[in-house]
């Protein structure tokens, strides 16, 4: 029998690989963060591998990642498209070869250089930033709020084994599958999957972790929104419910973006609560009728049983500010 508890979530680092961020040669690219272009920094680990990494991004395109690679020293990577050399760029493939933080250090003017061309490179070509990756990069970065702060976006947490994600995912997914099935609430084909990572991750003022689901604009996937976000709650919920260490993890990685400066200075940590509780940001460009079929959906949800009462629906500003939104 399969132990559908055996999962684990932790984007933290070590405090060595968090100083080159926060002091160290790589300060700079917390600054990107805190400028005016669809732009976000986040740490990144695999929590059974120990693996840890750092990215900038550009709406949804990872730009730079700066790879821990242990007694070796660092490396970076960039999205494929970006290392091109026919683009000239600045992109060196000498830096995929580990090296010591002294040397990145003397190259840093470079990689700044290359930065400096690709950001606007990406911003013009408008693939990554058009739509879903200037949402979701404008809420984490997000600093006017003191409802809430992100402290991850793409959360996803690590499983033991294939056969464990696959239960897991089961566990959730099917009921909400079989009632949308069953009840059929709005014109089209409901999904007969639903994902498991969530495009944001926050804590809200009262200490709740808020699993986040982001949609651009008038996109189809809209109506069904409802349940993708319930889907990604229950996820991070299990992983509430089974790890006994959850609190500290999630206080870990609140400090560590805190140290970034990319936390309101304001905004105090509260006593977190053992709720996970879910969440829906569209753009307010979106199609009423479509806004009118996510609802449509919840409600639908809420009568079978399987849906979150909790679920929060809020429009996006461009600036990434969330509003409160309540049906016509």
């Amino acid at each position: 029998m399969v132990d559908i508890g055996d999962l684990r979530y932790d984007r933290s680092v070590t405090s060595a690989f968090a100083c080159l961020f926060q002091s160290g040669f790589a300060s700079s690219l917390v600054d990107y963060a805190r400028g005016k272009y669809p732009i976000d920094f986040q740490y990144r680990k695999d929590p059974k591998t120990g693996r840890q990494w750092a990215t900038l991004y550009v709406g949804l395109t990872a730009v730079v990642n700066v790879l821990d690679k242990g007694s070796k020293g660092l490396a970076l990577d960039a999205h494929k498209t970006y290392r091109d050399p026919t683009l000239k760029l600045g992109w060196s493939d000498e830096w995929a070869t580990p090296a010591s933080a002294v040397t990145w250090g003397e190259r840093w003017p470079l990689v700044e250089a290359y930065l400096e061309r690709a950001i606007p490179k990406i911003v013009t070509d408008g693939r990554y930033v058009r739509t879903e990756g200037i949402v979701q990069a404008s809420v984490s970065a997000h600093l006017l709020d003191q409802s809430r702060v992100v402290i991850d976006r793409e959360a996803l947490p690590s499983f033991r084994d294939t056969a464990t994600k696959a239960a897991v995912h089961a566990t959730y997914n099917d009921p909400l599958v079989e009632a949308l099935a069953r009840r059929r609430p709005t014109p089209g084909v409901p999904p007969a999957r639903f994902g498991m990572e969530c495009d944001a991750l926050a804590v809200d003022a009262g200490g709740h972790l808020v699993a986040i689901e982001i949609k651009p604009g008038s996109v189809a996937s809209l109506a069904w929104v409802s349940a993708q976000a319930t889907m990604y709650a229950r996820i991070l919920q299990h992983w509430v419910d089974n790890d006994p260490t959850w609190q500290d993890t999630i206080t870990k990685m609140f400090a560590q973006r805190q140290a970034l400066g990319l936390v309101r200075p304001d905004f105090e940590l509260p006593t977190l609560q053992p709720r996970v509780v879910p969440a829906v940001a569209f753009q307010r460009m979106a199609s009423p009728v479509l806004v009118q079929r996510m609802y449509d959906v919840q409600d639908v949800l809420l009568e079978e049983k399987v849906g979150d009462p909790e679920l929060a629906f809020y429009a996006v500003a461009p600036s990434g500010r969330l509003d409160p939104h309540t049906p016509a």
